[in-house]
């Protein structure tokens, strides 16, 4: 298994993944299995490189959706190091819309 496919579990899992430091935070710890965080300890400096990534893919990062998570935001910032290009996409953010619920 790749550090991304470990990734992919944890999301499927619907645990949330932070790289604080050197040091990869999994929360709620309890909702993975034991192999899955014995995989993931031997793959930690892949888990940690696709964690810096700005994407996995290393796409730009879409406008069209906001980032569901305050990792994921400052991923966005990160990957854009663009001012003009994060204040459009805050903006757009901040925007309500039709779909949005009160």
């Amino acid at each position: 298994m790749t550090g991304l496919e470990i990734l992919d579990c944890f999301r499927e899992l619907g645990v949330e993944v932070e790289l604080i430091g050197d040091m990869v935070q999994v929360t709620p710890l309890a909702k993975v299995p034991s192999g899955l965080m014995a995989e993931a300890m031997a793959h930690k400096a892949e888990i940690v490189c696709e964690l810096q990534r700005p994407f996995g893919d290393e796409s730009s990062p879409p406008l069209e959706r906001a980032p569901e998570t305050e990792q994921k935001l400052r991923r966005l910032i990160d990957c854009t190091n663009d001012p003009a290009f994060f204040d459009d996409w805050l903006a757009w953010a901040m925007t309500p819309n039709d779909t949005d619920e009160n």
